[in-house]
């Protein structure tokens, strides 16, 4: 793995984190208004047995989905302030990732020129040592 990708993986868990973050309060609140509309309904409607047992079986299930949202916003909640308490410093990593992707380009495509004839003489003494070889025959 290039040391590049863990920088990338590292701001890509800061923007998740964030954006996570967001989405889970978001989905704690819409969870809590429909707490409120169920419990309503339960106090002020007069519903049959089974209504309101459906009703009951719904209000379960919201408050699940409205835990699981609270937890996960919680464990974010201080990553995406931190984010935010840390901006200058995520820029940096930002900055800090293209400086290393470019120095891992200019590696891969790194080429040299010969400065000297060194590699010509060398080559072309080593070649003129070296008897060469005859044609083989096939006969048969």
């Amino acid at each position: 793995m290039k040391q590049s990708e863990n920088i990338a993986m590292f701001l890509k868990f800061l923007r998740e984190a964030e954006q996570d973050c967001n989405v889970a309060a978001s989905q704690e609140r819409d969870a809590d208004l429909a707490v409120q509309d169920v419990l309503h309904r339960l106090e002020l409607q007069d519903d049959g047995y089974h209504d309101s047992a459906k009703l009951a079986l719904a209000l379960r299930e919201i408050r699940r989905e409205r835990r699981a949202a609270r937890d996960k916003h919680m464990i974010l909640e201080p990553i995406a302030r931190w984010c935010q308490k840390n901006q200058p410093f995520v820029k940096q990593l930002e900055i800090l990732l293209g400086e290393v992707r470019k120095l891992e380009r200019s590696q891969e495509n790194r080429h040299y020129n010969d400065r000297t004839d060194i590699i010509s003489k060398t080559l072309v003494d080593i070649k003129k040592e070296q008897p060469e070889a005859a044609p083989s025959r096939i006969t048969g």
